[in-house]
């Protein structure tokens, strides 16, 4: 683990989806709308990590599909070469099943497991990755090594102030050191180039 810095991908994708929260809050206060900002937060970094790992050569579906014959949504799949996006996917069209959270909240992690479960014994589908933008390793429910098997969390800060996703604060946090950079981005890279029958 080490420090993260302004030009690690890490960062520019917790910046991002900052900008991307601020900007809908924003706007809905000056158009007298409501959101849910903690569905567009998750929304919004399934948006960000799925560009991410686009950017690295792989195919991904949109966001919540599913695989034959589970009605399961899945926030996203890295798809096998040659397939094309669509809104549902047979087993041997889909290389990894991946969940995306910003951070862990209330129950999910034993909801995460129930649900890879349930796909994995409706269809063939045998690899997970559960991606983890940044998390407080404080946080008691968080997602760990020990109750998530292929679990990929790209940063950890010391802190969760009340507006985490202002911009201001993230770039406040980075410069006191607040941020680290695990080095599970570049692992999760690395598993979704290996082939389908290896771990």
């Amino acid at each position: 683990m080490s420090e993260l810095t302004r030009e690690d991908e890490e960062f520019q994708m917790l910046r991002e989806w900052a900008g991307k929260l601020t900007g809908e809050i924003n706007y809905a206060k000056k158009s007298g709308k409501k959101i849910n900002v903690r569905v567009r937060s998750g929304l919004i970094t399934q948006g960000v990590i799925s560009e991410h790992i686009q950017n690295h050569d792989f195919s991904v579906s949109q966001n919540g599909v599913s695989i034959t014959p589970s009605t399961k949504k899945i926030h996203l799949l890295v798809l096998k070469n040659g397939v094309n996006p669509d809104k549902k996917y047979s087993h041997n069209e889909v290389h990894t099943v991946v969940e995306i959270r910003n951070n862990a909240v209330g129950d999910i992690v034993r909801k995460t497991r129930e649900k890879f479960e349930e796909i994995k014994n409706l269809t063939k589908v045998n690899r997970f990755a559960v991606v983890v933008l940044s998390e407080n390793p404080k946080y008691l429910r968080r997602y760990t090594k020990e109750n998530t098997e292929f679990l990929f969390t790209c940063i950890l800060r010391e802190r969760t102030p009340k507006q985490l996703y202002n911009v201001d604060v993230i770039e406040d946090m980075l410069e006191n050191h607040e941020l680290s950079k695990t080095g599970e981005w570049e692992k999760l890279i690395n598993y979704l180039k290996k082939p389908t029958n290896t771990p």
